[in-house]
């Protein structure tokens, strides 16, 4: 007969407290998502942030590049089905 584990038997979840003195832009995180390949986005009031898993790779706004975010207010985070962001 098959038992659910109780959370005592449960592995155990080991969370990390990432702040601006590792790389994050802003202490206020407003969205989080993983995409396909592992990386964590951080979207806050200053920009979206990468996370690897050892470092801080920190997008903004800039507004002589069109190329870049439109804002730096980062409230939601989608991946569509192409993986893009």
């Amino acid at each position: 007969m098959f038992a659910p584990q109780s959370l005592d038997q449960a592995s155990t979840i080991r969370f990390d407290r990432m702040t601006v003195e590792d790389g994050l832009s802003q202490n206020v995180v407003l969205a989080i998502a993983q995409d396909w390949r592992g990386f964590m986005w951080f979207g806050t009031e200053d920009g979206l942030n990468k996370y690897d898993g050892y470092q801080f790779t920190v997008y903004k706004h800039d507004p002589a590049d069109d190329a870049t975010l439109s804002d730096n207010f980062i409230s939601t985070i989608y991946e569509d089905r192409n993986g893009d962001l």
